[in-house]
């Protein structure tokens, strides 16, 4: 199915060889991590200044504020310019359409790959209409931005610093059309594998915080105590917080975003009695593996405490952007932005549960089934402290 929808050109589902190789060259161009706080720090920096302004100026929306701002921050990046409401109405669309399709077990041209040359006219083949008009939606959300920003540079327009700018302004006189489109789908990759992620980590985060107020209270008084009541912290505060790295290490560790990653294997195998065909996909059970007793004790348990002390658990991030040839080239970029989100929330903001007949309910998390668990609804109230204002005009 990943064939008939295109999405093998897109860097999570392109197969091992010299392609796939090419588009991960391309983002860990942008995404070093040696290099990364240097060139792109002060992007995160303003834009969670941003988000948390917007949040402080209408805290009831704070659920459509934080999904739209963190598909700006991801646009932003890959193109250098702010989306629109259609290209972020057509990326969802899309990026659903890629949920359906990778659903294990949903489709039979999976198990029978023949079905694929079935022509799109003959009965029964509705896969093949549904997936020729997905494909031609995700080459059009593919296309369009990476060939506007092109031709803005082509013309001389001055754009800001993007991630497909600074590749293709790398690119020698004798490029050619592979190496455009290498950049084009490394780029066109970012939204799909950046949005939903995100967003699902600071839903689950806040979520955990509304339900855990103990934990929420010793955050705030670490940062105070740490960082000063009069600035949000900021990048170069991380090392001087480690209750807030312990934080996101139990948000990572409770909830995976991806708690199925997928792999492929690039000859047939044999496994026990099994045959494991060229090509098929083996995924590994990353939420099995972070609730592992013999790992992380009562691991139902919220406990963000078991990351201290001389002994602590393995970081779950290890595992949480996957391993090996697949690891998320994005995971600096994701974790210093989450780490901004986390502490500077923290900071402004408590997290309370909402409340029925003057009771507070706690949250109770239920996910979408698709290649990432996102949160279907977090109820929870965002109350700013009474030093946010003057916080933000600060930090600004």
């Amino acid at each position: 199915m990943a064939e008939l929808l295109g999405r093998q050109n897109n860097v999570g589902f392109t197969y091992y060889g010299e392609r796939l190789k090419r588009l991960r060259k391309a983002l860990h161009k942008s995404l070093n991590p040696r290099t990364f706080s240097a060139s792109w720090g002060s992007l995160l920096d303003a834009h969670s200044l941003e988000l948390c302004s917007s949040l402080s100026q209408s805290p009831k929306q704070w659920n459509d504020i934080l999904e739209s701002k963190i598909q700006e921050l991801i646009v932003l990046f890959s193109y250098g310019h702010k989306p629109n409401v259609e290209y972020i109405k057509l990326a969802k669309t899309v990026m659903h359409q890629t949920g359906e399709a990778f659903q294990p077990g949903r489709w039979a041209v999976n198990f029978l790959p023949a079905l694929k040359w079935v022509p799109v006219w003959f009965p029964g083949a509705g896969f093949q209409r549904w997936a020729q008009e997905s494909r031609r939606l995700f080459l059009e959300v593919t296309r369009q931005p990476f060939y506007h920003l092109k031709n803005e540079i082509m013309i001389g327009n001055t754009c800001p610093m993007s991630f497909a700018q600074q590749n293709l302004e790398s690119l020698p006189e004798t490029r050619t059309t592979e190496d455009e489109d290498i950049i084009m789908f490394a780029a066109g990759s970012l939204f799909s594998a950046g949005t939903e992620t995100l967003t699902a980590v600071f839903l689950v985060f806040l979520a955990l915080m509304a339900s855990h107020p103990e934990v929420q209270e010793r955050a705030f008084y670490h940062i105070q105590t740490k960082i000063g009541p009069k600035r949000l912290p900021n990048l170069q505060d991380r090392d001087a917080l480690p209750f807030i790295d312990c934080i996101i290490q139990e948000v990572h560790r409770m909830y995976p975003p991806v708690p199925l990653v997928t792999h492929s294997n690039t000859q047939e195998e044999q496994h026990g009695n099994y045959r494991i065909p060229k090509k098929a996909w083996v995924l590994a059970n990353t939420w099995a593996m972070l609730h592992d007793e013999d790992v992380y004790f009562d691991p139902e348990r919220f406990f963000p405490c078991r990351f201290e002390g001389p002994d602590p658990a393995p970081d779950p991030r290890v595992l949480t952007y996957g391993f090996g040839r697949r690891r998320c080239p994005g995971m600096h970029f994701a974790d210093l932005y989450i780490y901004l989100l986390v502490s500077r929330v923290i900071t402004m903001f408590q997290i309370l549960p909402v409340t029925q007949g003057g009771e507070s309910i706690c949250p109770v998390l239920e996910f979408t089934a698709g290649i990432v668990a996102f949160p279907t609804a977090v109820a929870c109230r965002l109350i700013p402290r009474s030093s946010s204002s003057n916080l933000l005009a600060k930090s600004k």
